[in-house]
């Protein structure tokens, strides 16, 4: 006891040597058989191969020379292209009740931003999937696309574009009153006399200009009228013929009533990328902001619209443009 007491360390030390040399030779052991485990198995012996016609290897080198074309299916009136995908957009029907599936490429399918045609966005590449896209200006000519799909304009190229007057509106009329009346007289010397814009009179002969502050009008011709049928003092509606020199043409002034003379100032809105004002007066050449290359006179304005007229070279009215209110 006393033994194992001096020798307690020794006694450890040899177990565990022990221990170590049984389990190397439990390993040893394991590995000599490890290779028995994975033994390859001997494939079966197979019937001998059939020999191969000569038909059939003729066929099969004909087919890898042969030339096949892909031969697009047509579904709805178009062809199915190969390894390409459909464009399909999901929207909420005409009538409320739920969605409907649009073929943008397909004929006779829904419009899918009306007006413009799905054709028409798709041909300009166009951001189809927009609510707004009608509302964007994609080339930032000042136009938008749905503009340009009403003109027939192309929204990619800035140099297509709707005519520039498609920005113009009247939006005020201003009147210039030039009101006169024939007096009467004793001819040859006769009697005109201007109510607005200020009053004036003269006496002139048949050939003779006035007013004298603008010496527009010419007295050409005289005629003696009477009506008997007209109250007394009443019955001479004798008339004169003038010329208007600004409006270049004649008209006739009945005695004792008055005729305006008078022209109108249209005051236009230009909203070209923007908004400016334009006050042009009527038989006045203007030009618009971006485009002085083009010369237009201001024909006529109502109520209703303002007619004005592009120049040519010469300085000559070419055609009509009506202007609306806004």
């Amino acid at each position: 006891m006393k033994w194992l007491e001096q020798n307690y360390d020794r006694l450890i030390l040899l177990l565990v040597a022990v221990a170590a040399l049984v389990v190397s030779g439990w390993l040893i052991n394991s590995s000599l058989g490890f290779g028995e485990r994975f033994v390859r198995p001997e494939p079966p012996r197979s019937a001998e191969l059939a020999e191969t016609g000569i038909e059939q290897v003729n066929a099969a080198e004909a087919l890898l020379d042969e030339t096949f074309a892909w031969q697009a299916p047509v579904i709805a009136g178009r062809p199915i292209r190969l390894n390409t995908s459909i464009t399909l957009v999901e929207r909420a029907d005409d009538a409320g009740s739920g969605n409907v599936v649009i073929d943008m490429e397909a004929p006779g399918q829904p419009v899918l931003r009306p007006p413009m045609t799905n054709e028409w966005l798709l041909e300009h590449n166009l951001d189809f999937l927009r609510s707004d896209i009608g509302d964007i200006d994609t080339d930032g000519d000042g136009f938008t696309n749905l503009e340009e799909f009403e003109a027939g304009t192309d929204p990619r190229d800035p140099s297509s574009h709707p005519p520039f007057t498609d920005k113009l509106f009247v939006t005020e009329q201003v009147q210039h009153p030039y009101v006169m009346v024939f007096q009467g007289g004793n001819p040859p010397t006769l009697q005109i006399r201007r109510v607005e814009p200020n009053t004036t009179s003269q006496f002139l002969d048949i050939g003779g200009q006035f007013f004298r502050d603008d010496n527009r009008f010419v007295l050409q011709g005289y005629e003696s009228k009477t009506d008997p049928e007209a109250r007394p003092g009443q019955q001479d509606v004798s008339e004169v013929e003038i010329e208007d020199s600004v409006r270049g043409e004649t008209f006739t002034l009945v005695r004792g009533v008055q005729t305006d003379r008078g022209d109108a100032t249209a005051v236009f809105t230009y909203t070209l990328k923007g908004e400016q004002e334009l006050r042009v007066r009527e038989r006045e050449n203007f030009t618009l902001p971006n485009d002085p290359s083009v010369t237009y006179k201001l024909i006529d304005v109502d109520n209703t619209r303002a007619l004005i007229s592009p120049l040519d070279a010469a300085g000559n009215p070419s055609g009509e443009v009506t202007i609306p209110w806004k």
